[in-house]
């Protein structure tokens, strides 16, 4: 007996819904599925220096990570034309000549113009005021500044002490001698930092389950941690035991 079509579209219609359901259930945990975050602290000129961290080590880091995305701080108009970066010379050496075909999304984290000429010429007038109006304060900040960077140059081993927490300490108490000598500077400071985090954010929104990669700097790696820590949809990776597993720890370097 042949089945009536009644029958036969309350079956079709049962397997239909049956399978958008199915669909719904599978997008919807797709969608859940936390994006795995790399904060990532580059040495910029330092890298130089540093034998635990050259630019090679740089390059091999990124390979190990496999990111589908890579935050980037850079301008937009630097992403765009991949130009030369004032004092970041791990852009052209090591970060631009990965930016291929089939390789992973770059999204610059800095403000654009006009808002960056905005940032940049209120910071560059405050540090100006600084100078001239507090000339001891500001010799001290300089010599503070370049004995950090050689406390570290000394302190650290390895890929993985660049991202411990003895560099986030030293970085973060720079930041805050800065904001408190420097009049105005505050403001303008958390305004940068405000834009690169979101844009991380978007970034995590927009690319669910995916692992993306935020190249900041040992400078302001802590910034990042902080503020991204309870982001929803976000899985931040420990990057210090993640580097010692993956041979990056002082005992497997290659230098």
């Amino acid at each position: 007996m042949k089945p009536s079509n009644h029958n036969r579209m309350a079956t079709i219609g049962f397997a239909a819904a049956f399978a958008f359901g199915f669909a719904v259930v599978i997008s919807s945990t797709r969608a859940a599925a936390p994006a795995e975050i790399y904060i990532v602290g580059a040495l910029h000129g330092l890298h130089e220096q540093e034998a635990s961290f050259t630019y090679d080590d740089l390059g091999r880091l990124i390979a190990a990570i496999k990111p589908d995305v890579m935050l980037l701080e850079v301008t937009p108009e630097e992403l765009a034309g991949k130009l030369e970066t004032k004092g970041r010379p791990e852009y052209p050496k090591v970060i631009w000549p990965r930016l291929v075909d089939g390789g992973p999304i770059a999204i610059a984290m800095e403000l654009g113009q006009p808002e960056y000429g905005e940032v940049t010429s209120a910071a560059t007038k405050d540090f100006e005021t600084f100078k001239k109006e507090r000339p001891a304060e500001h010799q001290a900040l300089t010599i503070y500044g370049k004995g950090a960077e050689a406390v570290l140059l000394e302190h650290w081993k390895s890929v993985a002490d660049v991202h411990a927490e003895a560099t986030d300490a030293l970085a973060r108490a720079r930041a805050a001698l800065n904001a408190a000598l420097v009049p105005g500077s505050a403001s303008g400071q958390n305004r940068w930092d405000g834009a690169m985090v979101d844009a991380v954010r978007k970034a995590i929104d927009l690319h669910p389950g995916t692992r993306i990669l935020v190249l900041g700097s040992y400078r302001n790696r802590f910034m990042f941690v902080k503020a991204l820590r309870d982001s929803p949809g976000a899985k931040l990776i420990d990057m210090k035991p993640w580097l010692e597993a993956n041979g990056f720890g002082a005992e497997k370097q290659r230098h």
